[in-house]
């Protein structure tokens, strides 16, 4: 069984009938105007049509005014649309229609104007979590600050801990290396007092060089001097035929000079040699 609802048909609206359905499964019933007379709409003009019904809808329905599918495409529309009627609506029910065509509407008395749907809705109970979210809002930003505040105490205490450990680090490198050049020093100290002999009379020696090459390169350099001195004496004995020499001193041959007793004992011998080889011969 259908929903019955409570209407009224004011005054002269006793003759018009009831909305009725548009087909025999459609939920759409149809509003018809309950005007006296005809309606002209000029174009992109409205007018309002009474429809002489006024309805008491329960709580929790309601009824929504619409344009007709076969108006709309001839440019004849309900502005306002879906257009709402409550439980709290007890008043006569208006539709106002608009005329989008370009050329004039006439709307005759009980001509159909719009449609009306029933339809459930709710009513509801506001929940008002504005307070909760802004305290959970307020708790999040404090959150938030104390993590920020922990995460630069936690940098600051890494920062002075890289510091520290950076001065302890070169403290004892500074240590490390003085020890090392301690120990250096205490190694070639001890090299230079267990040095070996050998190695000493080596670099005598090479001192010894060192010394005595100044000495050999001046020697060296007289001897060339005096050969250049004597050079051109040379060249002189050299070319002695070519001088004519004065007649107080005798030319000198390529015969041995010798004193007379021994130039007589040569020739001795050579006479005794002349005779043997005669005696050889015969």
């Amino acid at each position: 069984m259908l929903p019955q609802i409570p209407v009224v048909r004011i005054a002269d609206a006793q003759k018009l009938p009831l909305p009725t359905y548009a087909d025999g499964i459609g939920t759409s019933m149809i509003l018809r105007s309950a005007e006296a007379k005809s309606v002209k709409i000029a174009p992109n003009h409205y007018e309002i049509f009474s429809t002489g019904l006024a309805v008491a809808l329960p709580v929790g329905m309601e009824a929504q005014i619409r344009s007709l599918k076969e108006s709309t495409q001839n440019g004849v529309i309900v502005l306002n649309a879906p257009q709402t009627i409550d439980a709290s609506d007890r008043a006569e029910i208006k539709v106002c229609v608009y005329n989008a065509s370009s050329e004039s509407v006439i709307i005759k008395p009980f001509d159909p104007i719009a449609l009306m749907v029933f339809a459930l809705a709710l009513r509801v109970q506001w929940h008002d979590l504005t307070p909760k979210i802004i305290e959970k809002i307020h708790q999040t930003q404090v959150q938030n600050e104390q993590q920020i505040v922990r995460q630069e105490e936690r940098q600051k205490q890494a920062d002075e801990i890289v510091a520290s450990m950076l001065v302890q680090n070169t403290e004892k490198e500074a240590e490390e290396l003085t020890s090392s050049v301690e120990e250096l020093s205490e190694e070639n100290t001890f090299n230079e007092v267990m040095a070996p002999q050998e190695n000493l009379q080596e670099d005598n020696l090479v001192s010894e060089t060192e010394k005595l090459a100044p000495l050999e390169t001046e020697n060296i350099q007289e001897e060339i001097s005096v050969i250049e001195q004597t050079e051109p004496v040379e060249e002189k004995t050299e070319n002695k035929a070519d001088t004519v020499l004065p007649p107080d001193i005798p030319e000198f041959t390529n015969e041995p000079v010798a004193p007379p007793a021994i130039l007589a004992e040569f020739e001795k011998i050579e006479s005794d040699f002349d005779i043997y080889q005669t005696e050889d011969n015969s």
